[in-house]
């Protein structure tokens, strides 16, 4: 639950900084890190993308330890029908 609240913060975060700090006429910004060093500098940057690394490898633990145990339920239903 934790993964995906941070994974919804970052993503409402890149969609109200597109542009930053000026809407219209801003330098876009195109990666999450890009809003990061335009909002922050550089340090925090650097921790935040740390941040979001160690984000992206726990989803995808995350990801796979729920796609074996959706096979293992896959495997036992198979092997109980006709």
């Amino acid at each position: 639950m934790t993964f995906s609240f941070i994974t919804y913060f970052t993503s409402t975060l890149l969609a109200d900084a597109y542009r930053a700090p000026d809407t219209v006429h801003g330098k876009r910004n195109y990666t999450y890190m890009d809003v990061v060093r335009a909002t922050l500098g550089g340090k925090k940057a650097q921790l935040c993308g740390i941040a979001q690394y160690v984000n992206l490898v726990g989803v995808t633990i995350g990801y796979t330890i729920t796609t074996s145990i959706s096979i293992v339920a896959v495997k036992k239903i198979k092997l109980f029908s006709p």
